[in-house]
C-alpha cells in the first residue's frame, strides 16, 4: 500500500475515514474534505497535507501516542473535538493571526501543543484530564481557553515564553469542587 493523493473540484464528504500509517494529500485548494466519523491519528506517518483545501472533521480528531496533527492553518479546518492521546497538536498560520476554533481540547493522556511565532489561538473549551504541555513560538504567541475543566491532578504546564488567557475556571473531580491545580512555567495569565 502507498500513499494516496486525491483531487477534485467538489467537496470530498466519507463517512469515515482510515490512515493506517499513510499520508493523504489533497491536491489541491478545490479538494475540501469532510470526515463525519471520528479520525484516528495513531502513528507519526499518519497525516493529511492539505494543500490549502478546506478540512471539516464533523466527529472531531483523536490524536494517539506518536501520532501529529498539523493545523498549518487553522482558519481552514473545522474540528468537532480534539482528543489528544499521548499525541501532538502543532498551530501554525500567519503572523500576528487570530484562530478560534469552535472545539472542546481533551487530554486522555499526557500530550503537547506546539503553537508557532505569533500565533493567537482560540478555543472553547481545554479539558484536562492528563498533563498537558503547551509550547509557545515567541512572546506574541497566545492560547486563549474560554473554559478550562481540570479532572484529577493534571498539570498544565508551558515554556518560558507562555501566555494563557483564561476567561472561566471550572474545577471538577468526581462531580464535586476540586480548589488545587498545577499551572507551571506561564509568565503572563489573565484570568
Amino acid at each position: 500500500y502507498s500513499d494516496l493523493s486525491l483531487s477534485s473540484n467538489t467537496l470530498l464528504s466519507f463517512q469515515s475515514l482510515e490512515l493506517k500509517q499513510k499520508k493523504l494529500t489533497l491536491s489541491n485548494g478545490e479538494s475540501d474534505l469532510e470526515v463525519h466519523s471520528l479520525l484516528e491519528i495513531n502513528d507519526a506517518n499518519s497525516r493529511i497535507i492539505r494543500n490549502q483545501a478546506q478540512i471539516t472533521l464533523n466527529a472531531g480528531v483523536s490524536i494517539e501516542q506518536d501520532g501529529e496533527l498539523n493545523l498549518d492553518d487553522p482558519s481552514k479546518f473545522n474540528i468537532g473535538n480534539i482528543s489528544l492521546n499521548g499525541g501532538v497538536l502543532l498551530v501554525n498560520g500567519d503572523s500576528d493571526q487570530e484562530f478560534k476554533q469552535n472545539t472542546v481540547i481533551s487530554t486522555i493522556s499526557e500530550s503537547k501543543i506546539v503553537l508557532s511565532n505569533d500565533i493567537h489561538f482560540e478555543v472553547d473549551q481545554l479539558k484536562l484530564e492528563a498533563d498537558l504541555e503547551v509550547e509557545f513560538g515567541s512572546e506574541n504567541t497566545f492560547f486563549k481557553a474560554s473554559e478550562i475543566v481540570v479532572n484529577a491532578e493534571a498539570k498544565l504546564s508551558g515554556n518560558n515564553v507562555s501566555k494563557l488567557l483564561m476567561n472561566v475556571i471550572s474545577m471538577i473531580e468526581n462531580g464535586t469542587d476540586k480548589l488545587f491545580w498545577k499551572i507551571s512555567y506561564f509568565n503572563q495569565i489573565n484570568v
